[in-house]
């Protein structure tokens, strides 16, 4: 059986790209579950590595909301409110009664319908306020007391036209099977760029105060008085489900 030239070059030719074919990227499956992709995401956030921070929750935002919940955070924390609203309307439709994330975005509504000046923004921000408190647990009710309240007022105009609401902050969440709610909170580091990693810093431990009138006569030095964490209002929780301590 004879085969001409042409006949043998398109043959050829096939072979190569089948071979080109066999040679080619392959894409194999994550092999990180979207919730250690939140857990690096969050272990990169604390220290402060906000790109990889972004980085993995971005990877869990794939398939699950909190992925798009966490960016929000992250953007809120830098003040890129634009930004967080998108994500945090991205999160919504899975997430509708979540008081973490309804909290989250009433405050980004009121902060953006306060510099705006959009009554439309600020009703929704009440109105997510007060869905976030009848559905959040005891540990959480103060925050989404305190953001119902401020929204409020807000809306009636009585809250300082400057800087109502400074960079939010968030807490720290259980770890048991990926609860939200937590227990403390403490400060979030600076974002080299969120933000947020903000995503938004957590509340800063109070500097130690006097130690009193000093060393008594014949006596040793009179021990300082532990700090205290201050009572700061005003300061958005962003909570964080399933979030990582830091501290281990």
């Amino acid at each position: 059986m004879r085969i001409s030239l042409n006949s043998l070059g398109r043959l050829i030719g096939a072979l190569l790209l089948l071979c080109c074919a066999a040679c080619g990227p392959h894409h194999l499956p994550d092999p990180l579950t979207p919730e250690e992709h939140l857990d690096l995401g969050k272990a990169y956030e604390a220290r402060g590595e906000t790109e990889r921070a972004q980085g993995q929750y971005t990877a869990a935002a794939v398939t699950v909301p909190e992925g798009d919940f966490y960016l929000g955070n992250l953007a809120a924390a830098t003040g890129q409110d634009a930004v967080a609203l998108e994500y945090y309307r991205k999160a919504q439709p899975d997430m509708p009664d979540d008081p973490h994330l309804n909290n989250n975005l009433a405050w980004v509504l009121c902060r953006l319908g306060e510099k705006n000046n959009d009554k439309k923004q600020l009703q929704e921000a009440s109105a997510l306020a007060r869905k976030a408190l009848a559905a959040a647990p005891p540990d959480l009710k103060p925050l989404c007391e305190d953001t119902l309240h401020h929204t409020q007022q807000v809306l009636r105009g009585e809250a300082p036209a400057e800087k109502t609401l400074p960079p939010p902050r968030r807490r720290r969440a259980r770890q048991d099977a990926g609860v939200p709610g937590g227990t403390s909170a403490r400060p979030t580091a600076p974002v080299p760029d969120r933000v947020p990693v903000q995503s938004p810093g957590r509340t800063p431990a109070r500097s130690p105060e006097a130690a009193g009138p000093g060393v008594p006569p014949g006596g040793a030095p009179v021990a300082s008085p532990a700090p205290s964490a201050p009572d700061r209002r005003h300061q958005p929780g962003l909570t964080r489900p399933s979030a990582v301590d830091p501290e281990q």
